[in-house]
């Protein structure tokens, strides 16, 4: 009898065993499987939550033309329009040792304080946005910094056109204080979303003036 009881206790130890470690397996499992389904609801509302964090806008309007002298203000008193943020696009291009266009590019600069601030705010990689009364400051997307091999603090040479002169009227050396993502270069939409993007401050906009400018957005 004391040989059955002794053997009863052994199995017992042994089939304990086991079950603590199928348990132990059935818990480390479940957990790398809630784990991995949490990260993958994360990562299938991190787009629209960077949307949210950006403070997307909802419409993207471009005039025919320039839109400057009162479209923008007019915009504003639209019923529906909560916010605009108007931003121009320049006649500029990088150039290249020999003063060539090397890249083609979407340069933009912002009107006034709105545009990246109060809409469409980027999120900066390294850096920081131009400051909006330095005319020499820009920031670039992801694409333009891996294109164009730029990091904070490098120089970038641009070429102005005014008109439709083909050839650069002005040279500027810009220094490049920020490397950014957008929505547009996260997810690209357009074919311009998909070349490098570089933006300056509302200073280059008055620097250079209405001849360069390629054409408006308000957001």
């Amino acid at each position: 009898m004391r040989a059955v009881s002794r053997l009863a206790a052994h199995k017992f130890r042994a089939a304990w065993r086991g079950w603590v470690f199928l348990a132990l397996l059935t818990g480390v499992a479940g957990g790398a499987v809630l784990t991995a389904a949490a990260g993958a609801l994360r990562t299938d509302s991190a787009y629209p939550r960077f949307l949210q964090a950006s403070k997307a806008s909802d419409v993207l309007v471009s005039p025919t033309g320039t839109g400057l002298g009162g479209y923008y203000a007019a915009l504003a008193q639209r019923p529906g329009a909560a916010a605009i943020a108007p931003i121009v696009g320049l006649q500029a291009l990088p150039l290249g040792p020999g003063g060539t266009p090397i890249v083609q590019a979407v340069v933009g600069a912002p009107l006034d304080g709105r545009f990246g601030r109060l809409l469409e705010v980027p999120k900066m990689l390294a850096g920081r946005q131009p400051s909006p009364d330095r005319p020499g400051e820009v920031m670039v997307d992801q694409i333009a910094a891996a294109a164009l091999h730029l990091h904070v603090g490098s120089r970038l040479v641009m070429g102005a056109m005014a008109g439709n002169d083909t050839r650069p009227t002005r040279v500027l050396s810009e220094r490049v204080v920020g490397i950014m993502v957008t929505r547009g270069s996260i997810v690209p939409v357009t074919l311009l979303d998909r070349v490098p993007a570089i933006f300056g401050s509302a200073a280059l906009f008055r620097e250079l003036g209405p001849a360069t400018v390629a054409s408006t957005a308000p957001t």
